[in-house]
């Protein structure tokens, strides 16, 4: 398929991965250095991880959020003893998407107020929240309009962040 919306960009595809590096369907062995965007920082097929992966996986592989589990709520108190001040919730993610897109509704709900401050070169995903707060017009032009009231200051300018956050800023 061409054109549309299909999302892959790189002229390589890629088979396998083994600690940091990817291989490509070639053979080509390749060093991850984009650890799929940031998400796979402990590196590919962990015998650790797998092991964790398929021990979680022949019990329960997934229950929604709505209902608890042992391994959910031991992670939740980890995150509670290690995050700083007094955390009493927490919100699971599947991904950054989700975590800018429920950063940004959260900070809404719990201000009443509805700027959102990005920066400038920035990309926060996909989803149609997360992409009103991403700087290339080419990501989203296709799918506006899109949520309003961001705006955007350059990156590392604190001054420009001290001067953009206002009484309407979420």
């Amino acid at each position: 398929m061409t054109g549309g919306f299909v999302f892959s960009e790189k002229p390589i595809e890629i088979e396998s991965g083994s600690g940091a590096y990817l291989y490509g369907a070639d053979g080509t062995e390749y060093l991850d250095f984009g650890a799929s965007y940031a998400v796979i920082s402990i590196g590919h097929a962990h015998p650790a991880v797998t092991a964790a992966v398929q021990s979680q996986a022949e019990s329960l592989t997934y229950v929604q959020a709505s209902y608890p589990t042992a391994e959910r709520t031991t992670l939740y108190e980890k995150l509670g003893a290690l995050a700083p001040g007094d955390i009493d919730n927490v919100w699971l993610c599947n991904s950054g998407t989700e975590a800018n897109e429920a950063a940004m509704k959260f900070a809404r709900a719990a201000t009443g107020r509805s700027k959102i401050i990005a920066s400038k070169r920035g990309f926060h995903g996909r989803t149609m929240g997360a992409l009103a707060m991403t700087w290339k017009d080419k990501y989203k032009a296709p799918f506006e309009p899109l949520a309003g009231g961001i705006e955007f200051v350059p990156y590392e300018d604190v001054e420009a962040l001290q001067s953009a956050v206002d009484e309407e800023t979420a």
